[in-house]
């Protein structure tokens, strides 16, 4: 059974950046797509846009875990707020 995509779990990222901070962007954008229901490339428009928090490490895009929440709770307020 493959773990939750909100669990920690280590990845492999570059060997010059520092492991204290590599070790909490561990979710690619594909696993970020999978949890917001859109694809790889709309998650990373998003954080190009600055809109979902994420770090970009050579050619790839990686987030934590907290960042992906803190999107989630802002889109549920914004749908849930009362039109004016």
């Amino acid at each position: 059974m493959a773990p939750h995509p909100l669990e920690f779990r280590p990845t492999s990222l570059h060997e010059d950046s520092d492991p204290a901070e590599a070790g909490q962007y561990v979710l690619n954008s594909t696993e970020v797509g999978r949890i917001l229901d859109k694809s790889p490339h709309e998650v990373t428009k998003l954080a190009r846009r600055g809109k979902i928090r994420a770090k970009r490490m050579g050619t790839h895009w990686r987030f934590r875990n907290c960042d992906v929440l803190a999107y989630i709770r802002r889109w549920v307020s914004a749908e849930s707020a009362p039109e004016q």
